[in-house]
């Protein structure tokens, strides 16, 4: 490599400060503002069905715990930390396996499969 090569790929600039704008603030935003407003909708069918309660409360901690992740796979990202796309892969298999948990969580902490349908 090259002195100029080395000049051209310092710094965070297209598609890596995207990513690390997502990381950093889009997802774990979307995280927080999606367990709000689900669990605000929701809030009149704690009484019917107690499984909600405790699938929202799962949902989440699990939710907080992945944006703390994203935040910290951002940042890493940003300052170029070693490790930082290690780092990143890993959030991103830890997105997928919340996304297959909760897919999953419905079931269970004993919410009716009919409820879904209402």
């Amino acid at each position: 490599m090259t002195s100029q090569d080395n000049v051209r790929y310092q710094g965070v600039k297209g598609w890596l400060l995207l990513l690390c704008l997502n990381f950093t603030i889009l997802d774990p935003l979307a995280m927080l503002l999606s367990l709000f407003s689900v669990a605000n909708a929701s809030r009149p069918l704690f009484d019917t069905y107690p499984g909600l309660l405790t699938l929202i409360a799962v949902s989440g901690v699990c939710r907080l715990a992945v944006a703390v992740f994203s935040v910290y796979a951002g940042l890493a990202l940003w300052r170029v930390a070693p490790g930082a796309v290690s780092i990143a892969r890993k959030y991103l298999m830890a997105v997928v396996l919340y996304t297959v948990f909760a897919f999953f969580l419905p079931v269970l902490v004993g919410l009716p499969q009919d409820l879904a349908r209402r």
